[in-house]
C-alpha cells in the first residue's frame, strides 16, 4: 500500500547507474540535503522537511538499501560506498554546493562527505552523531553498517 500524501512533500526517483534512489523533496530556497538515521528512511524526516522547507529546498534521499532505494552491489561496512553514492546523487540532481543536515549515521555520512568534498558543502548541522559508523570494518553488532543476519533460533538477539 502506498503511503498517504504529505502536504508540501513530493516523492521522486532518480537513476544512478543501474540503480534507482528514492528521495523526498519539500520547500524552496537553497538546497539542504537531509540524511536519515539507519536503519530508517527519509520518511522519518517528514516533520523536519515541512518546517525547514519554509526556508530551504529540503531533499531527503533514502540511503542505498533503505526505504525505497535499491541497495549497493556490495555490502558496505564503512561509509565510503555511501559517500560515493551521495556524490553521484548530487551530481545527478545537478547540485554543486549544498547544506547538510544528518541524524546519527546520516550525520556521520554528512561529516565524512564534508571532509572529502569540502568545496561542495556550504554548511553542516548534525544531530546524535554516530562516530562508530566512520571507523571502518567492525564486528560490533551495534554498528548500523554491519549486515544484520537473523538466526532461526533467535540467537542473534
Amino acid at each position: 500500500m502506498t503511503d498517504p500524501a504529505v502536504s508540501g512533500v513530493t516523492r521522486h526517483y532518480i537513476t544512478i547507474g543501474e540503480r534507482q534512489l528514492h528521495y523526498r523533496r519539500a520547500g524552496s530556497g537553497p538546497p539542504l540535503i537531509a540524511l536519515h538515521r539507519l536503519p530508517r528512511s527519509s520518511k522519518d524526516l517528514l516533520s523536519f522537511m515541512q518546517v525547514v522547507g519554509k526556508r530551504f529546498t529540503v531533499i531527503a534521499p533514502d540511503m542505498a538499501g533503505y526505504g525505497n532505494s535499491f541497495s549497493l552491489d556490495t555490502q558496505p561496512i564503512s561509509l565510503a560506498p555511501f559517500v560515493d553514492d551521495l556524490k553521484n546523487f548530487l551530481n545527478a540532481l545537478g547540485l554543486s554546493q549544498v547544506l547538510f543536515y544528518g541524524e546519527q549515521a546520516g550525520a556521520a555520512l554528512a561529516l565524512t562527505f564534508a571532509v572529502e568534498y569540502s568545496d561542495r558543502v556550504v554548511a553542516l548541522a548534525v544531530w546524535d552523531l554516530d562516530l562508530s559508523c566512520s571507523v571502518g570494518p567492525s564486528n560490533d553488532t551495534n554498528n548500523p553498517l554491519t549486515p544484520f543476519e537473523p538466526k532461526w533460533d533467535g540467537s542473534h538477539l
